[in-house]
């Protein structure tokens, strides 16, 4: 992977009711997003 090429992502989050709610599709360049940062915590 080249962190200076496009990658592209969106989300999909369907309920038990069957509705279903979209992101916008999005496109950003790694190399310009600046450090990676950890969100996860543990449980």
């Amino acid at each position: 992977m080249n962190t200076k090429d496009d990658v592209f992502a969106f989300a999909n989050i369907e309920y038990d009711n069957t509705v279903v709610i979209s992101t916008s599709f999005e496109a950003k360049i790694p190399s310009k997003l600046g450090n990676a940062i950890a969100t996860d915590k543990p449980s």
